[in-house]
């Protein structure tokens, strides 16, 4: 569920940035339309199954990434005005959905270290790279709430956008975002496809088991593009998915299976970390959640 959620918010991330690129020169088309035309790119990717051939997409995909993100920190520099301060949100229970969106990816930890060469070396690249990935949301989160006061679901949809000529890099930028979306999106999407596809082609059985994996892709990319065509705005889907399934699964889950396993081992300090971490967890869950669905009402 977390899984497909995560999809969802890409599609709608690639066709909202896609949407405005348009809009800059000149042409008007609807998120709907933008979401059926996007289904042409996905859902050839999706039907790669083997996680070796996705990671030289991945790899350019962060690349190009790394890019965008020098050129909006560039753009935050030049026009943050530091006299207003103010970055507390205004609703903190979207913005704990959001945060927990933002860093979860608990789904893709064995998957990524099952496909490394070496896995004794995947402590130290985990933990390198989510220093490296919690610093830039650091800053680009800190700097953008100043920058723009009440920023949208994502930076690149508040970047100038007035017209083609004087702002290409910014263009540019959510070319280049959406690219690094459509590669992020088929790695998210090849975890619960590993998961469902022994099961889904036993219970077809061997006169579709050639078939039954691309068929299996192809309606949950369609199930996923729905979704996002129903969701009214960005940032609303991302925290409804960060509330209901991403803190369920990074805050609540792993305390209690670690009080459940190591029950007999268990420590004053375990007891106490696992419990407020899992309280932290449902309390955000449920505020985030209802707040999320109650946004979506409204809108």
């Amino acid at each position: 569920v977390t899984q497909l959620g995560l999809c969802c918010v890409y599609l709608l991330f690639v066709a909202e940035n896609i949407k405005q690129v348009l809009a800059a020169c000149g042409v008007t088309v609807s998120i709907d339309v933008l979401v059926a035309f996007s289904l042409i790119i996905f859902l050839p990717g999706t039907f790669i199954r083997t996680l070796k051939l996705l990671a030289p997409l991945s790899g350019v995909a962060t690349l190009v990434q790394i890019i965008s993100i020098f050129i909006i920190l560039g753009f935050l520099g030049s026009h943050t005005d530091f006299s207003n301060t103010k970055i507390m949100p205004d609703k903190p229970a979207l913005f704990f959905g959001t945060a927990v969106f933002s860093v979860e990816g608990i789904c893709l930890v064995l998957p990524l270290e099952n496909g490394m060469r070496d896995r004794k070396q995947f402590g130290r690249s985990l933990g390198l790279g989510m220093l490296v990935t919690c610093t830039v949301y650091l800053f680009m989160g800190v700097l953008g709430a100043i920058a723009f006061r009440q920023p949208r679901g994502s930076i690149t949809l508040d970047l100038p956008k007035q017209g083609i000529v004087g702002d290409i890099p910014y263009l540019y930028v959510r070319l280049f975002y959406a690219f690094s979306i459509v590669a992020t999106y088929f790695i998210q999407f090849y975890v619960p496809m590993c998961i469902m596809e022994r099961k889904v082609t036993k219970y077809l059985g061997k006169r579709l088991e050639n078939f039954s994996p691309y068929i299996m892709r192809a309606v949950f990319v369609g199930i996923t593009a729905v979704i996002a065509v129903v969701v009214p705005r960005l940032d609303l889907a991302i925290s409804l998915v960060g509330s209901f399934s991403s803190s369920t699964l990074a805050l609540i889950f792993p305390p209690v299976l670690e009080l459940i396993i190591f029950w007999d081992q268990r420590t004053p300090w375990m007891v106490f970390k696992d419990v407020t971490i899992a309280l932290v967890g449902l309390v955000g869950m449920i505020i985030g959640t209802y707040t999320a669905l109650s946004e979506m009402a409204q809108h």
